[in-house]
């Protein structure tokens, strides 16, 4: 039972049914060669297709760079690694060991060339790095490290979030619904 090899949880925020993404890398997925992923609190408001159409530049995947880090990293927010306090930046460079920090991406939305990166990563090294330590994004750190360098970024109209309310995200081409409206 492969579930063995999964945390229980992910953390404070997350049940362990976060990391099941990374099962995208496994073989059950092998017929396919690229793969549009999304987090399943999705509405499109836009014909996804254009995301799917993108070049990858000689990458292994897509996606939007996290720009609420941007705002940690100004805000000075604490994100933990194994219950230890870094800032963003710290965070991303000497706890994930990204060579790459600024390019730290939401895992929310990807699309990724699944022939390119089986050719590098293996459903091993994504179960030691989850037992390696306490993430605080769990999966999105995994995959950070994973293809750390190997991401083309596209522009955050993909993933852009502001919070007008504290039950919606609102996205341009996307909206995410987080809870029942209060109203």
């Amino acid at each position: 039972d492969v579930r063995q090899f999964f945390p229980k949880t992910a953390n404070a925020y997350y049940t362990a049914a976060i990391n099941y993404r990374l099962y995208l890398f496994d073989e059950m997925f092998s017929n396919y060669d690229k793969m549009l992923y999304f987090d399943c609190d999705m509405i499109f408001l836009d014909d996804v297709s254009q995301l799917y159409d993108t070049d990858f530049c000689g990458k292994e995947a897509v996606a939007v760079r996290a720009e609420d880090f941007r705002v940690f990293s100004k805000t000075r927010r604490a994100i933990f690694l194994d219950d230890m306090p870094y800032n963003v930046d710290n965070y991303r460079k000497d706890g994930l060991k990204m060579k790459h920090p600024e390019d730290y991406f939401n895992s929310g939305v990807l699309l990724l060339n699944l022939e390119k990166a089986r050719n590098r990563i293996t459903m091993s090294q994504i179960y030691e790095l989850l037992a390696k330590h306490k993430y605080t994004f769990s999966d999105q750190d995994v995959l950070n490290m994973l293809f750390d360098g190997r991401v083309h970024p596209v522009d955050f109209r993909w993933y852009y979030t502001t919070f007008p309310r504290p039950w919606q995200v609102v996205l341009r081409r996307f909206c995410i619904f987080l809870g029942e409206v209060g109203e």
